[in-house]
């Protein structure tokens, strides 16, 4: 569950005045170039050879549209964990994207602690915190147990039925949100129709939407609105033992107004798509690496490192933005008050000064630090429940399934926010 994701839409509109003179800088172009080809089929499916080449052009570089590209881990994290880095706020959208309150899904998520700094940020996450600690998490252990076991039943089903599978389909799209679901409160037979609107949702969080994509988020935007308020007036009218139930408790005893919703939501559509990208790029990661389910079979003691190495090689967040509160310098080099600045963690992560062959995936590696989930004030609150649920599958996948081997190319949608796997067909070797 990544926490401080940003928008940014770089239709020409949003460029500014300066967009032609921007465009015959050098720099500029090479980073363009770069850019559409992280955009392209081949990007969205290895985008680390982009990123070796923009970290090559530099730490820091300008784009077409007047932000900056953050590419080696240095410059992430203290974009990341620095003071005097914002997201982006309300009054920034209103002067920089003309427009954005017209849509539904841009105002809703604007709303919610990924999109808020200071004191309405602090209230919406110690809401949240008190039931991502490891004590609380583990009363929910048997649950989340229970939802794995079950994945990777029907996983084993559908491939002895079959003779092949959709892992996307079968267990890492449906399982975050079936554990999602058990921490609100919510019934785990919706899953289905929460992944549909989650996804569709999560088009908000993309670097650059198109219109059509922010329609699809819209409509998600009032169907998860729907869903959540008819959840919590059954809570007001019968409270539960759950997390919603206490929600709606704060929010009566006059927290602030929607914060049930508000967090509800977050959880439905970050919380599900992130754990998702990674339980893909766990499968993937076995597959492209068998020596390294060979480890886990021999160390599933060591399940928690592992997962923290999956996250590292292949992050399900890769883009995160921020936006420099005051006139600062960064990697040497000026920047504006008001300018954006998206930090690229899937590159930060493969940052050859940091990360020694980082294209290997090896659970032994030693301690690197992790930017998968943020740092600073923005860290994701969610980070426990995420690896929890990554410690509990890759023992169990590795161990159930030896030989499980990717059959086809995985179908990865537009976009190059999320490591998102829309499909993923696998089958016994």
């Amino acid at each position: 569950m990544n926490c401080s994701i940003s928008i940014c839409e770089t239709d020409v509109s949003a460029f500014g005045p300066d967009l032609e003179e921007r465009a015959e800088r050098p720099l500029v172009r090479a980073v363009a170039h770069a850019l559409a080809r992280l955009r392209s089929p081949a990007g969205r499916h290895d985008p680390y050879s982009v990123y070796t080449r923009l970290r090559e052009l530099g730490p820091l570089l300008p784009t077409l549209w007047g932000g900056l590209l953050a590419t080696d881990h240095e410059t992430c994290a203290r974009v990341l964990k620095e003071p005097g880095w914002l997201v982006t706020s309300t009054q920034w959208k209103d002067g920089n994207l003309p427009g954005w309150r017209r849509r539904v899904s841009l105002g809703e998520v604007a709303r919610t602690m990924m999109h808020l700094d200071g004191s309405p940020h602090a209230v919406q996450r110690a809401a949240l915190a008190g039931r991502m600690t490891a004590r609380a998490l583990a009363d929910l252990l048997p649950r989340i147990r229970r939802v794995v076991d079950e994945r990777l039943d029907a996983l084993d089903d559908e491939l002895r039925r079959e003779g092949h599978a959709d892992f996307a389909r079968v267990v890492a799209d449906p399982l975050p949100m079936a554990v999602v679901c058990i921490l609100l409160g919510l019934p785990v037979a919706d899953t289905a129709r929460l992944v549909d609107a989650a996804r569709s949702y999560s088009y908000v969080l993309e670097l650059s939407p198109t219109a059509g994509e922010l329609d699809a988020a819209d409509y998600a935007a009032i169907e998860i609105y729907d869903y959540m308020v008819d959840e919590i007036e059954r809570r007001r009218a019968a409270p539960r033992g759950d997390l919603l139930s206490e929600l709606v408790r704060m929010e009566d005893g006059r927290g602030p107004e929607e914060l049930a919703y508000l967090i509800g939501s977050t959880l439905l559509v970050s919380g599900w798509r992130t754990t998702a990208g990674m339980l893909n790029s766990m499968m993937l990661g076995l597959a492209r690496h068998p020596e390294q389910a060979e480890w886990i079979r021999a160390r599933p003691e060591s399940a928690a490192q592992a997962c923290r190495e999956i996250l590292r090689w292949d992050s399900p967040v890769q883009v995160t933005s921020r936006v420099a509160e005051h006139d600062t310098v960064l990697a040497g080099q000026p920047v504006a008050a008001g300018q954006m600045v998206h930090t690229l963690l899937g590159a930060a992560q493969h940052d050859t000064r940091v990360v020694p062959r980082p294209e290997r995936l090896e659970f032994g590696r030693p301690s690197v630090p992790l930017l998968a989930f943020g740092l600073g004030p923005h860290y994701c609150v969610g980070s426990q429940l995420a690896q929890l649920e990554g410690s509990l599958v890759l023992p169990a996948l590795a161990g159930r399934f030896p030989g499980l081997r990717v059959a086809g190319t995985p179908v990865r949608p537009r976009g190059v926010t999320f490591r998102d796997v829309t499909s993923l067909t696998v089958a016994r070797g």
